[in-house]
Formats: structure tokens, sequence, C-alpha cells
């Protein structure tokens, strides 16, 4: 069973249009049947294809990247593999993103990214675009996971993205569904996976937000690729953005992405508390953005914000790591 979000379809790469790149600062991982596509090209092309390749400190094959982006990405900001060698032969890093996928054997949901700023657009003006997420019954006997667990999740993970959909601003919410999620984790610490005793934990009290300062000292820690972001994270450390229904809901749509994506993680991690976290460290950085920025009233800038966040933030291995080890905020 495949998932995908309506909008999913919608994207189509505005390449020389992008206000940002997915060639910009990343390194591309070359896959083994790509690398040996590309070590038959004949011709200046071929050569060059072969003489940029490396391997990295982790093992992957890679384009290194020169003067901060893919040294395939040229002056037209076009992709050089593309138009040489065809579509069908860009790698599979380059081919699939903005698009992901998590593969759950039973089923596989797609997504796509916020790094991406097209991807961002799309999800933002799509209003409530993750209503699609709901509870199904797994029920596979030859999973490598509990088919019982997945469906505690499942179950979780929709009652989650419910707590957005009331009358409550975004951040009561959020505190409500953090207060929720820390009772899901208690939960599964137990290995207790009764799906009827989480509709009896709805009604909470929601948590306090976390100091905004142990937040952005918590980002100073990260991989941070861009050093002018970073300092626009600084600077906006002590700005607070207003509350509106126009916020409220592109956060929604922001806390959705990150249920939607990581909140299912925990059936290898046994751990709902780091989504929390992603959403409660994206939320409080971004919004300070918007502030700072003074992007209350421009939506492109707004896109941009949201966008760099994921890019910087999100997308980084480092950063991943460093999410898992936190422990909760409050």
């Amino acid at each position: 069973m495949n998932i995908f979000p309506e909008f999913y379809n919608e994207f189509k790469c505005i390449a020389d249009k992008c206000l940002d790149s997915c060639c910009k600062d990343w390194d591309v991982v070359v896959d083994d049947d790509t690398a040996e596509f590309y070590n038959s090209v004949d011709g200046e092309f071929g050569n060059k294809l072969r003489r940029l390749m490396t391997i990295d400190s982790d093992g992957d094959r890679i384009f290194t990247v020169q003067n901060g982006k893919c040294p395939f990405w040229n002056d037209q900001m076009l992709c050089d593999i593309y138009i040489n060698c065809g579509q069908e032969h860009l790698c599979d890093t380059c081919r699939d993103f903005p698009r992901l996928v998590q593969d759950y054997t039973a089923f596989s949901e797609h997504m796509l990214s916020f790094a991406c700023p097209e991807a961002a657009r799309i999800m933002l003006t799509s209003g409530d675009c993750f209503d699609f997420i709901d509870c199904f019954d797994i029920q596979d006997s030859d999973l490598d996971y509990s088919a019982e667990m997945m469906n505690f999740l499942l179950a979780a993970r929709k009652i989650s993205c419910d707590f957005f959909d009331t009358d409550d601003s975004f951040q009561t919410a959020l505190c409500k569904c953090y207060a929720f999620n820390e009772r899901v984790q208690a939960m599964l610490d137990s290995e207790d996976y009764n799906i009827s005793s989480l509709y009896r934990l709805k009604d909470c009290t929601p948590l306090n937000m976390p100091d905004r300062e142990k937040i952005f000292n918590l980002h100073k820690k990260l991989d941070i690729m861009d050093k002018s972001f970073f300092e626009d994270m600084q600077n906006a450390k002590n700005c607070t953005a207003k509350e509106s229904r126009t916020s409220d809901s592109e956060f929604t749509v922001l806390a959705k992405y990150y249920i939607f994506r990581y909140h299912l993680t925990a059936i290898d991690n046994f751990d709902v508390i780091t989504t929390m976290n992603r959403i409660v460290c994206a939320y409080t950085v971004i919004s300070s953005l918007v502030a700072y920025k003074k992007a209350e009233n421009n939506f492109d800038c707004r896109v941009t914000i949201f966008q760099r966040y994921s890019k910087e933030v999100e997308h980084s291995y480092e950063n991943t790591v460093f999410f898992t080890t936190l422990h909760k905020f409050n």
C-alpha cells in the first residue's frame, strides 16, 4: 500500500526559476547503478564525471561541492548532467529530491520536503493538506516489527494531528500535543499498546513552552552550512511574531509534516518525543525569524524562512543524531 498526499503530484522542479537550489551546499551522493553508467560515458564530459566523483569519510560516493555548489550546476542554474545525459541518468538523489519515502514494508508513505522552495510553497498554500492522515489496521505477521505497536503508533499519530484541528491557537495545540505524546512515550516505554487508552489521554493539561534561550542555544550546536542563516537565527532570538490565523495555519502544516514524516519512526527507536522536540524547535526559530525579517505580511519571505530552516537543520545527518540524543524539554 502506497500513501500519497494530494499535493504530492503537484510538484515539478522549476529549475533555474528556483530561489534556492538543492544543487547548492549539499554533497550529492551517487548510487552504484548511476556510477556504473557514469563510468561508461565517453568523451570530455565522461572524463569530468569520473574526475569529480570521490569517496567521502562516510564511504559514500559523491560529487564534491565546489564553490558552494554541485560542480555540474552551471552558470545558467541548470544541470549539465541532465543536459548531456538526460533526466533518466540523474543519480537517485537528484532524480527523487524533494520526494521522500518511508518504507514500513506493509505500507509506504510518500512526502515532499520543506527543504525545497517549490515544495514548501505548495504545502503552505494547500490548506489542510494533511487531512489524509488516518488510522488503518496492520495485520501482517511477517513483519520485522510488531504490528500491534505499529497500529498503536498510527492511532497516536492521528490523535496528535487532531490537536491542531481545534479552535485553539497553534501554540496551545502544540503544548497539548506535547503533553499527550509524553503519555504516549510512557506507554511505549512500558510496552503498553492499548489503543483505547490513547483516547482517554487526549484531555491532558498542556505543558508550558520551553525556554526560548535554551532552544536558540541548542541551535548553536547544530551543523549549519550557511553562516548567514546562523547569524539570522541569533539575531532573531529576542524577536517574537504575533500569532494570527495565517501563521497558525502555516505552522499547523509544518507540525503535521513533522508528525507524518517522523512519528512512525518510533517503530524502530521507540521515541516519539524527538518528533515533538523537532516541532517545538522549528516553530520557535521560524516564528522568530518571521518577526526578525518583518515577514508577517510577506508570504514569499515566509516560504524562504520555512525552507531554509528545513535545509539547514532538518536534512543534516549530524543534526538528526543530535536531536535523538536530546531529553524532553519539560
